[in-house]
């Protein structure tokens, strides 16, 4: 079965027996995942209990020398970047990013260098001391006035300089509020209506949110990894919950450079274009490139290749082929009963990784040599060389 929910598909397999639920999506994801991250050996997926990849250097306890200085070893998971931040301190950078807004600094720095100027002004012509000239420059500011202070015998050029001074402060303050409030508040609506954020950088940049492009956004932010998205159709069913996740969702197409300029891929790391469309996935790169030619560049891109089959549970690159990690049951009397090992592996393109029977599951060197009824193997190999042995296995 082909299926897209993870705890749906596990209780499918449970409960009906001889039946395998896969998800290309989830078994792709990863790859794109690890190679945005600049991961050198990426797990292909859990297998009978294992962690299985790939290695260009052997370790002790390996299971399969692939030829090539290439090794098929059992591995553990890759370890994230960095804990994943919490939705609540993501929000609050963004908010605090916010207030460093140009229109901001420019309205409180005049306020400022306005206040102290008339902090010197009635310093001067007062007599008063700096604390009481800023107190009463701040209590101008803000039309308290307590009336312990006050500009009754004051010459008329400093009363009609007060009286300025109190119009434009008024002014000023309530501009600088308005700024403020637009900073922080107008952040989190723009964030709630997918708009990204100014100035990103270090992030991952994910074009399409299908089924695929969802779970490698899953698997970046369990990396801790800050993400923006792009997806032509606001109706894609992952757009919103990729938003309540805190990821900025732009709707619109990605291969544009107005669309990938705002989602600031002149800072990303990373840019996967993971739409169904190779086209599509081809121009996202192409114009990715020429607007961040440092940033790392995953395409996705179909081969009816890669397509699983039944007993499948993985694949990864060998040299210039794809090769598979799958398993067979041996039915008993046929071909494949009472036949060696030895003699499946001989051509060099099948590996024997493990047998399971009732008894136990033994894993490669400790399989058995000869293969019998009811036994369930674990092969890496070519697509060619696995439908063989399904077949000898079947017959």
């Amino acid at each position: 079965m082909r299926m897209f929910s993870a705890e749906l598909a596990d209780r499918a397999s449970r409960l009906l027996p001889n039946s395998r639920a896969l998800s290309a999506s989830r078994e792709a994801a990863p790859y794109f995942a690890a190679d945005a991250l600049g991961l050198a050996a990426v797990p292909t997926r859990h297998v009978w209990g294992r962690h299985l990849a790939v290695h260009r250097e052997g370790a002790d306890g390996h299971l399969v020398d692939l030829g090539d200085g290439l090794f098929l070893a059992p591995v553990d998971p890759p370890r994230l970047v960095r804990g994943r931040r919490s939705r609540r301190l993501s929000e609050l950078r963004r908010a605090v990013r916010a207030l460093f807004d140009l229109r901001l600094a420019l309205t409180g720095g005049a306020l400022v260098a306005w206040i102290a100027l008339a902090v010197a002004t009635f310093h001067s012509a007062l007599r008063l001391g700096w604390v009481d000239a800023i107190y009463f420059t701040v209590t101008t500011a803000a039309t308290v006035g307590y009336g312990d202070i006050n500009l009754a015998g004051a010459p008329p050029w400093l009363k009609l300089y007060a009286s300025l001074f109190m119009i434009l402060s008024g002014i000023g303050l309530a501009l600088l509020f308005a700024l403020a409030a637009d900073a922080v508040i107008g952040a989190r609506i723009l964030q709630a209506l997918g708009v990204p954020p100014r100035g990103m950088r270090g992030h991952v940049v994910v074009v399409g949110l299908g089924n695929t492009g969802h779970r490698i956004v899953q698997h970046l932010l369990d990396a801790g990894v800050e993400v923006a998205a792009a997806e032509v159709s606001e109706q894609n069913r992952h757009v919103g919950e990729a938003r309540r996740q805190g990821v900025a969702v732009l709707v619109g197409d990605g291969r544009y450079r107005d669309s990938l300029r705002a989602l600031s891929v002149e800072g990303a790391a990373a840019v996967i274009a993971a739409t169904d469309d190779d086209l599509a996935n081809l121009e996202t790169a192409l114009t990715a490139h020429e607007l961040n030619p440092d940033a790392r560049i995953v395409i996705r891109v179909f081969d009816p290749e890669a397509a699983m089959g039944d007993g499948v549970l993985s694949t990864f690159e060998h040299g210039s082929r794809l090769w598979l990690v799958a398993e067979v049951w041996v039915r008993p009397g046929s071909p494949a009963d009472g036949m060696d090992t030895a003699l499946l592996e001989r051509e060099g393109d099948l590996h024997v990784l493990a047998v399971r029977d009732r008894a136990a599951e033994r894993w490669r060197p400790a399989h058995p040599d000869r293969l019998e009824g009811g036994h369930e193997v674990l092969l890496a190999g070519t697509r060619e060389r696995w439908e063989q042995v399904r077949a000898l296995a079947s017959g």
